[in-house]
């Protein structure tokens, strides 16, 4: 049989989840940071005349391990549109601060959520709340493997 290029690997679906751990192993193990993700609370009423919200539940933290990093030439998230009501609008550029975190210790949130919105990085010299204004799950043989965010540092907190 001809091949063209460079030999051909074929990766096998029972491979898949051993290659996830050790992109795991490899790439986060000893190089992550703290993080929180903030969930807000999604139930409660506004009052017609005053416009005021009132929460019927509290803000919920979910603590996180992540890679912090930049946004550097050929990244993914390069380009993307800024999905926010910060008031800055354009796209995700190089040197724009970014998280990057393994598929499986985000798979439940993500599954209730699919969006996150607020994120709290406990690292000293980057610490602040940042909020979200990219993300794109990153895929091997249709399993995801990690999930690449791009955050927008809040001004006011």
């Amino acid at each position: 049989m001809a091949t063209y290029g460079n030999e051909q690997n074929p990766i096998y679906e029972f491979d898949i989840p051993l290659l996830k751990d050790q992109i795991k192993r490899d790439l986060f193990e000893g190089n992550e940071t703290p993080t929180r993700i903030v969930l807000l609370s999604v139930s409660g009423s506004i009052d017609p005349f005053t416009e005021e919200v009132t929460s019927f539940e509290t803000t919920t933290y979910l603590n996180a391990s992540g890679v912090i990093g930049q946004i550097a030439e050929n990244d993914s998230l390069l380009g993307v549109s800024m999905s926010t009501n910060l008031g800055s609008e354009g796209r995700i550029k190089v040197g724009d601060v970014s998280v990057l975190y393994h598929f499986d210790t985000l798979s439940g949130l993500l599954t209730q959520n699919n969006q996150l919105n607020q994120i709290e990085v406990l690292t000293p010299i980057v610490s602040g709340l940042y909020h979200v204004v990219g993300q794109v799950t990153e895929t091997y043989a249709s399993q995801p493997m990690y999930i690449k965010v791009a955050l927008a540092l809040d001004r006011n907190g």
